[in-house]
């Protein structure tokens, strides 16, 4: 369902969550110390709401203890991967931030991925040293959160901001320019980066990978919360995809 959103509107929105941030911040008389941004692909809201009922722990606690905004949008008519997150992360419209689509064709004819990006700066990590192709935020035409964070941390107190995602268009959208970028190279079976977000592969990335060794994983058990015939998995067409992905003539 989507509902047109005003700027004014928007705006309004954006300046109000600010604001419970930082009364947030000054009721509890501290910074967090940690702040953990959580996004779910394809999980509407009338879906989070159907399954809330069947929660436990950290959902749960959330949706108790925390506050749930019931009627927020995404004032972009294609809410796709790269753009939901970008829009997430910046708080801008797809028009302002750059992230129409997942892929778009540029003036030339030639198609465009976001996060590609063909600089030796940007080369991404593999197991024998690095990719001849690389992935960037450089398309990103305005800051992130992350980058807001970073461009304000305390310079005497170790301060990090990591987006780690299956897919690199979520992790590097979240990340922005100034975040570090984390993604699964689903070729190389391992988590991996790029060179626009770190001088070489992290030693603890290579140590995680090395001591999980998915590359020997051939597949992975996702066990039920509940019975298969508990009404908490009675929705409608949910074991059909086809249902929740279409093809786009826009997109590579």
């Amino acid at each position: 369902i989507l509902r047109r959103v005003s700027m004014n509107t928007y705006r309004k929105i954006i300046i109000a969550t600010t604001y419970l941030a930082l009364v947030t911040i000054s009721l509890l008389g501290t910074t967090p110390k940690i702040t953990l941004v959580i996004v779910v692909d394809q999980l509407s809201y009338q879906t989070f709401e159907r399954l809330s009922p069947h929660f436990n722990y950290g959902f749960k606690k959330m949706l108790e203890h925390g506050s749930n905004f019931t009627n927020t949008h995404h004032p972009h008519g294609n809410p796709v991967t790269a753009t939901g997150h970008a829009t997430i992360s910046t708080g801008a419209y797809a028009k302002d931030h750059g992230i129409v689509l997942n892929g778009w064709m540029e003036e030339d004819g030639t198609f465009v991925d976001f996060g590609d990006d063909d600089a030796k700066t940007a080369a991404v990590f593999s197991k024998k040293g690095l990719y001849d192709y690389g992935m960037s935020a450089h398309h990103l035409l305005v800051e992130t959160l992350s980058d807001k964070l970073m461009l304000t941390k305390n310079p005497h107190k170790n301060f990090f901001v990591y987006a780690i995602a299956r897919k690199p268009r979520a992790a590097i959208a979240m990340a922005g320019k100034l975040g570090k970028a984390i993604w699964f190279d689903s070729e190389a079976k391992q988590y991996t980066s790029s060179k626009a977000y770190f001088n070489k592969m992290p030693s603890w990335l290579k140590a995680f990978n090395q001591r999980h060794n998915l590359s020997k994983v051939s597949s992975v058990s996702r066990p039920l919360a509940y019975k298969k015939t508990s009404p908490a998995y009675q929705l409608p067409f949910i074991n059909d995809y086809r249902f929740a992905a279409s093809d786009r003539l826009a997109t590579k």
